[in-house]
């Protein structure tokens, strides 16, 4: 397995904030996504998974994001975020629609009724 470089790390964690700052300020404009003739796949080289924090944090994967300045689909390395009680991370996806693909990306949804089960 390849490993990232220093530099190219700091890149993708520094893309991945910004990403992340954009969707908390404004959540319509960062979602907007464009239609790509083929689905790209990820990129050879691999980010590690860095160690968890802790309990109470869910494990975004790494996954690609829009790039609105340079109109183009940015690898977001994975990252661990607090998570959300009563909710559970949904991963984001590739969607073919009419035109080519489309990236859906993901979202915290409520999480389901627990059920007991009793004999």
């Amino acid at each position: 397995m390849k490993t990232i470089s220093l530099n190219a790390m700091k890149k993708v964690i520094f893309a991945g904030l910004i990403s992340m700052l954009l969707l908390l300020i404004n959540p319509s404009e960062s979602r907007s996504q464009v239609v790509v003739p083929q689905k790209p796949v990820p990129p050879v080289e691999r980010i590690k998974t860095p160690p968890s924090p802790g309990s109470g944090y869910v494990l975004i994967p790494a996954h690609w994001m829009w790039h609105r300045p340079t109109k183009t689909y940015v690898w977001v390395g994975p990252v661990w975020v607090p998570a959300k009680p009563g909710k559970i991370w949904v991963p984001g996806e590739w969607r073919q629609v009419k035109n080519g693909w489309k990236w859906i990306p993901g979202y915290w949804k409520k999480e389901p009724p627990k059920f007991a089960m009793f004999s």
